[in-house]
């Protein structure tokens, strides 16, 4: 592919009101992960290598950025078959020292070796794991966001590329590389089992910017922006070959890292999705349920959903029918989800309906109010465990509780407590009392970010009187919520049943055996009904369940009632 023509460059030398106009962050961030995959199609290990690739991409797709690099012996074609080297790919093989490598192998980051060195470190697939978990706990010196626009009419492609350094820098003098990889490519692998119908991922295509990247000034404190245009031909030739490989628009990812002035010492890196005019196609899209999605108890105000955009239009908004127990309700979101792309969406709905055991679907009917093929997730759910507001948490686990979240959050999602680590390297027992709010519904979470389990995990919540709200003995690799309700305010399981309260489901009647304080609440902590009697009429209720307290603070009992 010819190279492209830098349109502008502009670098800002200061904090200026010009500053305003970047949308790139400030905050000091994480360093992300470039993983460079050197591999071929006559490389028999080489697939495993794509598996871990993959993997890794899909447990941190904003922060891993694989590029599978087609180069060496082992890219070489036989007769027939399509050659998937690059000028760019040999040039690269040979800077960095992967050309006398074994296939696969990996560069991460391209650090290098040694301080003061001048090679890079090379990884076998076995470590690319454990050094991505290394360099995601590094502070990033530099922030980037990349945007990008692709004509399908004409094949011109936009990108722009903006910078702020939070770090202090050793050299003002750094580059800035931005490629292009291309998925979804069918063809030959040795050891993929799937004939010339492989599917190769992530495959290098061309650097827009030079090689090595384009010279670039950056210093603490300070923006930076570079522009590029060029129009993309319709296949890529390898230089040794005549043989072309169509470069299918849909597929491609932009990339763009910033190194040292020799293309080496990443300081970080991002990618972007392009989006898409001239395209000629309606929007689509379908949903999915994440991993870690509505539980076997549920309390959240909202139901998570990962919104499939399957078309070449950027999705802003979202229509979803969601039927709990057989009533339905329309449900309006709003966000982004690029081309093409994957992003978790939360899809609220009303809890008057619930009951007991609860029957759910969610169903997507419209995309940027155009109706669309009907996508359904469904599922059971039973309501969240009784607790009082005093609990105690019990929390084991393993030597990298780093790489673990232990938190509560409230009905929203919005975080109420996080367990932080007290110790590093070694197992650690977390036990804590807390006092949460009465009448209020929380989430019990772990995750673990890495999805490759705790050790030994283990947590056990407790009522104020001892006994046991959830005990969880092992935690399930991709993490594990539980629910629980402090709606029946904190009750003491001591307290002596003197007012006797009986509901008669035909008459909708409930009555007590002597007069008291009645109060009703739906299972939102919303009080419906205050009054004192013997008897009150819930027949005006709508279905569902609901929590009766009865009498003052000394006799205070609480009973579910189930209206149907």
């Amino acid at each position: 592919m010819k190279k492209v023509r830098l349109l502008a460059s502009v670098l800002l030398s200061s904090m200026s009101l010009t500053s305003l106009a970047y949308e790139v962050s400030t905050e000091i961030q994480w360093k992300n992960v470039l993983l460079e995959d050197f591999t071929g199609i006559h490389c028999p290990n080489c697939p495993d290598g794509h598996i871990i690739l993959h993997d890794l991409n899909e447990l941190h797709p904003k922060r891993i950025f694989p590029v599978s690099v087609h180069s060496g012996y082992y890219a070489v074609p036989s007769s027939g078959e399509p050659d998937y080297r690059t000028e760019d790919g040999n040039a690269i093989d040979v800077g960095l020292g992967t050309d006398i490598a074994g296939r696969p192998c990996g560069v991460l980051n391209r650090t290098y070796r040694e301080p003061g060195d001048t090679d890079v470190r090379i990884y076998s697939r076995d470590a690319w794991l454990q050094t991505c978990k290394d360099i995601m706990n590094e502070v990033a010196p530099v922030n980037l966001l990349i945007k990008s626009e692709c004509d399908m009419a004409t094949r011109e492609l936009t990108v722009v590329v903006e910078g702020y350094c939070t770090g202090e820098m050793s050299s003002t003098a750094a580059n800035l590389s931005v490629l292009i990889t291309q998925d979804n490519i069918l063809g030959p692998q040795i050891g993929g089992e799937m004939g010339s119908k492989y599917v190769h991922q992530s495959m290098l295509r061309d650097y827009i910017s030079d090689v090595w990247g384009d010279e670039i000034t950056i210093s603490q404190g300070e923006y930076f922006s570079k522009e590029y245009s060029c129009t993309l031909p319709q296949e890529i030739c390898s230089p040794e070959s005549a043989y072309g490989v169509d470069l299918v628009l849909k597929d491609i990812n932009i990339l763009a890292f910033v190194s040292d002035t020799n293309g080496k010492d990443i300081m970080n890196v991002t990618s972007v999705k392009p989006t898409y005019k001239n395209h000629g196609q309606d929007v689509s899209a379908t949903i999915s349920a994440p991993q870690l999605g509505v539980s076997e108890k549920y309390g959240f105000n909202f139901i998570e959903v990962e919104i499939n955009n399957t078309s070449l239009e950027t999705i802003t908004s979202a229509e979803f029918e969601v039927e709990i127990n057989g009533v339905s309700q329309t449900v309006t979101w709003q966000g982004f989800v690029a081309p093409l792309t994957t992003e978790m969406a939360k899809v609220s709905y009303s809890k008057k309906s619930l009951q007991e055991s609860n029957q759910w679907s969610v169903t997507l009917v419209k995309v940027n109010n155009q109706e669309v093929d009907a996508s359904v997730i469904s599922g059971t759910f039973a309501l969240p465990a009784e607790a009082s507001a005093e609990i105690r948490v019990t929390i084991e686990t393993d030597k990298n509780f780093v790489e673990h979240v232990w938190r509560i959050l409230d009905e929203d999602g919005n975080v109420v407590k996080v367990f932080e680590p007290k110790a590093s390297g070694k197992r650690y027992v977390v036990k804590e009392n807390l006092t949460l709010e009465e009448n209020k519904t929380y989430c019990f979470e772990v995750t673990d970010v890495w999805k490759d389990g705790i050790e030994g995990g283990s947590f056990k919540l407790s009522n104020s009187d001892g006994s046991y709200i959830e005990i969880c003995s092992t935690v399930p690799k991709v993490g594990y919520r539980t629910f629980f309700n402090t709606s029946y305010l904190s009750i003491d399981s001591a307290v002596t049943d003197v007012v006797g309260i009986n509901y008669n489901g035909a008459t909708h009647l409930l009555s007590l055996s002597i007069p008291s304080q009645i109060r009703i609440y739906s299972t939102e902590g919303v009080e419906i009904i205050n009054t004192y009697g013997s008897e009150v009429s819930l027949a005006h209720l709508q279905p569902g369940l609901y929590v009766a307290v009865v009498g003052d603070d000394a006799t205070k009992q609480v009973k579910k009632i189930l209206v149907k």
